[in-house]
C-alpha cells in the first residue's frame, strides 16, 4: 500500500522534500565525520575519551560514510534519474541510512552522556574536596555545600534529558523522512502508470482507426 503523504511539513512538494531530506543527511554525515576526525586528532583527552575513540571511531566513520554515500545517491536519483524504479531503490537505501543513523545516534548519545557525566562528576568531586576542607577547619557547612548533591544530580539529569530528547527528535525525523521518500516513489509510479495507460489507449484507438 502506498504511503499517503503529499506534502512534507504540510506545504513543500514531495520532490523538493526529498532533495531537502537528502541534503540534510549529507550535511549531517559530513559534520559528524569532521567532528570525529577533530576528536580523534585531539591529544588532550581523558581516559574515558581515549577509550571511546579506540572503540567507536571506526564504527562512526562507517555509519556516517554510509549516510554520505546514500544521500549523494539520492540526490543523483532525484535530479538525474527521476524514475519510480530508481526512487524505489533509493527508498531501500533510505532504510539503510535510517538504520545506520539510529545506530550512530545511539552511540553518540551514550558517548555524550558518559563524557558530559564524567565532567560533571569531576566538577562535583572538586567541590566536594573544598567542602570537606571547609568542614575540617570550620566545623560548619555552607549552603553551597549543602546544596552540592542536589545541584550535581540536577545538572546531570538536565544534560541527560536534553541529549536523549535531541536523539529521539532526530530519529523521528529520520523515520518520517524515509516515509516521504517512499511516498514520492509511489507517487512517481502512479504518474508513470497513468502515462503508460494513456499511451496504450491511444495506441489501441489508432489501431481501430487503421482497421
Amino acid at each position: 500500500m502506498a504511503i499517503k503523504i503529499t506534502k512534507y511539513c504540510f506545504y513543500m512538494p514531495l520532490k523538493t522534500s526529498v532533495i531537502i531530506v537528502s541534503s540534510l543527511w549529507l550535511i549531517q554525515g559530513i559534520i559528524i565525520i569532521i567532528k570525529t576526525i577533530e576528536f580523534s586528532l585531539d591529544l588532550n583527552l581523558s581516559d574515558q575519551e581515549i577509550a571511546f575513540k579506540q572503540t567507536y571511531t571506526l564504527p562512526i566513520f562507517i555509519i556516517y560514510g554510509i549516510m554520505i554515500i546514500g544521500s549523494l545517491f539520492g540526490l543523483l536519483v532525484v535530479n538525474c534519474a527521476n524514475t519510480s524504479k530508481m526512487l524505489f531503490l533509493y527508498s531501500k537505501v533510505a532504510y539503510v541510512i535510517l538504520g545506520s543513523n539510529i545506530l550512530g545516534i545511539n552511540i553518540l548519545t551514550i558517548a555524550e552522556i558518559v563524557l558530559h557525566g564524567s565532567i560533571i562528576l569531576k566538577e562535583c568531586g572538586n567541590l566536594s574536596h573544598i567542602c570537606n576542607y571547609e568542614y575540617y577547619h570550620t566545623r560548619t557547612i555552607s549552603m553551597r555545600c549543602l546544596d552540592l548533591s542536589y545541584v550535581c544530580n540536577q545538572k546531570y539529569y538536565d544534560i541527560t534529558y536534553y541529549i536523549i530528547s535531541y536523539a529521539i527528535t532526530f530519529i523521528l525525523l529520520s523515520v518520517y523522512s524515509v516515509m516521504v521518500i517512499s511516498a514520492y516513489a509511489h507517487k512517481k509510479k502512479d504518474k508513470e502508470d497513468v502515462v503508460r495507460h494513456g499511451y496504450q489507449n491511444v495506441k489501441k484507438d489508432a489501431m481501430v482507426d487503421n482497421y
